[in-house]
């Protein structure tokens, strides 16, 4: 694919306009891949300039927020385009969140409508026809808006018990791609989009590939499995992956053959495990793979790493590497501060969480706006960061991000539980793979759960929830949760996750 010009930048600036460049360069090329066969770029864009028309009729347009709850289809990536097409932002919704998740984030999001297949009562539903429907031949909406515009809103888990919504402009996903490690994203690159769709992976699935003029394919499965993902290689000429390291641990301990005719990996989502790392680098040393490493609020990615087998021996684990275009990370205290056009807006309507957590800072005499991670890292003397740990009470667990607090705030409601603390378990490979209850008080163990797991999103639902005398305290007399950790890690005879 050419470079783009300098004297184009001004104008490639909004996902939806590389689209339309896409389009016009590669139109008989695959855009997109499911079980309904592939779908061309010609074929994807015309698509969306219809869905956005009838949008428009309905309303949506620059400053709107729109939700879009579709399983993962081409269908759903031509809706998301339309969206942007309108100059809205939209916010994808998983189509296995609880109905009072969704209300919940309808309510944040002031949407003029709601773009689902499965009505939701009293919310503002539209369900979009088949694209045949659709008049042909509709034209491109011209939307008013610039590079700094929202492009989309992810929901992250937060530590007040409300779930927060990342409101991150287009110019912070397509800062990705023009140059660096994801800029080899293109015609012959055949990636498969695995993230849940309310993650920010997802969109950078989507858009990071089909800006470039690569493939993508979207797959009716969620859990991805040795053969699975053979199948996808062989089915579809799959070549690229992006995957959370907990997935990678999954496939290398099944069958770490699996991934012959992959040559370009990313991995991120959580700390990686030396041990299957090294396993991969061993067994394929032909295939690049990337330690990527960043917060939503700086879209996808921060920082990249090229693998090498010898980083599996450092003892602060796989570096996280250097920043990506368009990036800046500076270490203030031992905090890993991030600058740069992958900055969010903040958090949707909540300006004093915003305040505290994007803050202007003195870098070397200039006022930069930062994005306080909360992750503590170092700087080794060749510029490589090493990741050392979070400084509050976040974690990752299977890829998700989780505010152990958001959990027990939602389980602190329940009548019966007096006390509660919710802490993540690690697994055979030493990283975070099981979410924890423990409350005292006369609950019933399995209510808790059911009550959580009709209310909150699955990666914030305890895999374990077990009721105890009293909570451990260390000498402080603060709750011990390492302790409650221990206890809770191993089972309680004949009584299951209770």
């Amino acid at each position: 694919m050419r470079p783009i010009a300098a004297a184009d930048k001004e104008r490639y600036v909004l996902i939806h306009q590389a689209l339309d460049e896409r389009a016009a360069e590669f139109g008989d090329h695959i855009a997109l891949i499911d079980d309904k066969g592939p779908v061309t770029y010609s074929q994807l864009v015309s698509a969306a300039d219809a869905y956005a028309a009838a949008l428009v009729e309905a309303g949506v347009g620059p400053g709107s927020l729109v939700p879009v709850r579709v399983t993962r289809s081409a269908r759903m990536a031509t809706l998301l385009l339309a969206v942007l097409k309108t100059g809205a932002a939209y916010c994808p919704i998983d189509v296995r969140w609880p109905d009072e998740r969704v209300r919940e984030l309808l309510r944040l999001l002031r949407a003029p409508l709601f773009v689902t297949d499965t009505p939701l009562d009293g919310a503002p539903c539209w369900t979009p026809p088949p694209a045949s429907a659709l008049l042909p031949g509709s034209p491109t909406v011209r939307a008013d808006i610039g590079p700094a515009d929202p492009a989309c809103v992810f929901f992250t888990s937060g530590s007040t018990g409300a779930p927060k919504g990342v409101v991150t402009p287009h110019q912070a996903v397509l800062r990705l791609f023009d140059s660096g490690p994801l800029a080899a994203f293109g015609p012959g690159r055949v990636l498969p989009q695995l993230a849940p769709v309310g993650w920010d992976a997802c969109g950078l699935e989507l858009w990071g590939m089909l800006s470039r003029g690569g493939t993508v394919v979207l797959p009716d499965e969620d859990h991805l499995l040795p053969d699975t993902l053979r199948d996808l290689i062989a089915g579809h000429g799959v070549n690229t992956l992006v995957l959370v390291a907990s997935v990678v641990n999954l496939l290398v301990r099944l069958d770490p053959g699996c991934f012959d005719g992959v040559d370009l990996m990313f991995i991120g989502g959580e700390r990686l495990s030396p041990e299957p790392v090294r396993t991969l680098l061993l067994r394929h040393p032909d295939t690049t793979v990337h330690n990527c490493y960043g917060p939503v609020e700086s879209f996808a990615f921060t920082t990249m790493h090229r693998i090498r087998p010898q980083d599996c021996d450092r003892p602060h684990g796989v570096p996280i590497g250097r920043p990506v275009p368009g990036t800046e990370v500076h270490l203030i205290d031992g905090e890993l501060c991030v600058a740069g056009t992958g900055l969010a807006e903040g958090y949707l309507r909540d300006p004093e969480r915003t305040a505290e957590r994007f803050v202007t800072v003195d870098v070397q005499g200039v006022p930069t706006r930062v994005y306080r991670t909360g992750d503590r890292a170092e700087r080794d003397a060749e510029g490589v960061l090493h990741f050392l740990g979070r400084a509050d009470r976040q974690v990752k667990i299977r890829g998700y991000r989780v505010e152990l607090a958001e959990v027990e705030s939602h389980a602190a409601g329940h009548p019966g539980v007096r006390d509660c603390v919710a802490v993540a378990l690690t697994g055979r490979s030493g990283a975070y793979e099981r979410l924890a209850l423990a409350f005292t008080g006369n609950a019933d163990p399995e209510r808790v759960r059911t009550e959580l797991s009709g209310r909150l999103p699955g990666h914030l639902v305890p895999d374990v929830v077990r009721r105890l005398d009293e909570l451990p305290h260390n000498a402080n007399g603060k709750v011990d949760h390492r302790a409650t950790a221990e206890l809770l890690r191993v089972p309680t005879p004949g009584r299951g996750r209770r």
